[in-house]
């Protein structure tokens, strides 16, 4: 007998690697994320009803095979908005 599964999700959330945690809390809150500390080691990223967990841990080779797609309606708008924060001088 096959149970079918459930057909909805609460959440489904990547841990992205930190290999300074501090640093990469600031820059996604510089981005426009809401950054929610969840522990010590671990923060909620979150972009209207987008979310990601940003983690106090890194392995070189695990973080080089890291990947995140992130599609936006309007591209030029990013592009403008991040230029603007001049991320590259901090």
């Amino acid at each position: 007998m096959t149970v079918p599964a459930p057909t909805t999700i609460e959440s489904l959330r990547t841990f992205v690697p930190a290999k300074d945690f501090a640093v990469s809390k600031r820059f996604y809150a510089d981005l426009g994320f809401t950054v929610r500390d969840i522990d010590a080691k671990l923060a909620e990223m979150r972009l209207g009803s987008h979310a990601f967990l940003l983690q106090d841990y890194y392995v070189a080779d695990w973080a080089d095979n890291f990947m995140m797609s992130l599609m936006v309606e309007d591209l030029d708008g990013w592009w403008r908005h991040i230029a603007a924060l001049d991320l590259a001088s901090r």
